[in-house]
C-alpha cells in the first residue's frame, strides 16, 4: 500500500514538473519576443522623432527639420552656478516656425531653461544653480508634430569654465557668438596642424622604408625580391594614402581660415555699428 502510494505521489510530481518545464519556454520564448518588439518598434519611433548627435562638437552646424542650428557658446561659472548657451539657427524651411522649446538635461531630468534672449536665428539660454560641469545634453523642440526633436550630447571639454558671466544686450551676444566661433576655428587649425605633424612622420617612415627596401633590390633574386617588391609596393600605397589624408587635412585648415576671416569681418562690422 505504501509502495502504491509512493508511485502515485512520484508519477504526479513528474507530470507538474514537465509541465512547468513546458511553461517555463513558452512564457521565456513570449518575453523575450515581446522585448524584442519593443525595443525595435521603440528604436523606429526614436529615430522618427529624434534627430541626435551623441559627440557634438562646439560650432559644428547639425542640420536637421530643415534648419541648421550650431551651439556657438557654452559657459559655466562655478562661483554663480550657472550655465549659458547661445545657439544660431539657420531655417531654410518654407514653414512658419521660428520660436522653439528647449530643455537642458541636469540630475536625469531634462528641465527649461531661462530664455535671455530668443530671435528667429539666435537663442540665449541660461540654466540655474548648476553644482557641477558635467557633459550637457540640449533639447530642441517644436510644436508641429512633423519636427524631430534636435538633441545635442556635448562632452563637458567644450564647456568654457569662466569666473562669472555676464549679462550683456543683443549687440554683446552676437559679438560673443563671433568671438566665440573664432576661438573656436583657431583651436580646430592647432589640433588639425598636430595631426598634420604625425601623419607626416609616418609618411616619412614609410619613405625612408621604401628607399631602404628599393636599394636591397640589387642584392636579392627569385622569390626573396619578389617578397620585397610586394613589400615596397604595399608601403607606396599607404603612404599615398597618408599623403592624400594630409592634403585633406590641409584643405581643411583653409577653410577654417577662410571662416576666421570671415567672422572677423562681421565682427569689424559690429564693433563699428557701437
Amino acid at each position: 500500500m505504501n509502495n502504491n502510494l509512493k508511485k502515485i505521489i512520484y508519477k504526479k510530481r513528474k507530470e507538474r514538473s514537465k509541465k512547468k518545464l513546458i511553461k517555463f519556454p513558452i512564457f521565456f520564448t513570449s518575453f523575450v519576443f515581446i522585448g524584442y518588439l519593443f525595443f525595435f518598434t521603440s528604436n523606429f519611433w526614436l529615430n522618427n522623432q529624434t534627430h541626435i548627435d551623441n559627440s557634438y562638437m562646439l560650432g559644428d552646424i547639425l542640420t536637421a527639420n530643415e534648419r541648421n542650428v550650431a551651439i556657438t557658446s557654452l559657459e559655466y561659472s562655478k562661483k554663480d552656478k550657472n550655465l549659458e548657451a547661445i545657439i544660431e539657427i539657420e531655417n531654410v524651411s518654407l514653414d512658419k516656425f521660428n520660436k522653439y522649446t528647449w530643455f537642458i538635461l541636469y540630475k536625469n531630468e531634462f528641465v527649461k531653461p531661462n530664455l535671455i534672449l530668443e530671435r528667429s536665428n539666435f537663442v540665449v539660454l541660461e540654466l540655474e544653480d548648476i553644482s557641477s560641469k558635467d557633459a550637457m545634453i540640449l533639447k530642441m523642440k517644436q510644436k508641429d508634430t512633423g519636427f524631430k526633436n534636435i538633441i545635442f550630447r556635448v562632452d563637458p571639454k567644450y564647456i568654457k569654465s569662466v569666473d562669472s558671466i555676464e549679462k550683456l544686450n543683443e549687440d554683446g551676444y552676437i559679438k560673443k557668438s563671433i568671438k566665440s566661433k573664432i576661438s573656436i576655428y583657431s583651436k580646430n587649425i592647432s589640433s588639425i596642424k598636430k595631426e598634420i605633424n604625425e601623419k607626416k612622420e609616418v609618411s616619412n617612415l614609410a619613405s625612408k622604408k621604401i628607399s631602404r627596401l628599393e636599394k636591397s633590390l640589387n642584392n636579392k633574386t627569385g622569390e626573396e625580391r619578389d617578397i620585397t617588391i610586394t613589400n615596397i609596393n604595399q608601403l607606396k600605397s599607404k603612404m599615398n594614402l597618408v599623403n592624400d589624408e594630409i592634403l585633406d587635412l590641409e584643405t581643411e585648415i583653409s577653410n577654417l581660415r577662410e571662416k576666421i576671416k570671415l567672422q572677423k569681418g562681421l565682427l569689424e562690422k559690429w564693433e563699428m555699428k557701437n
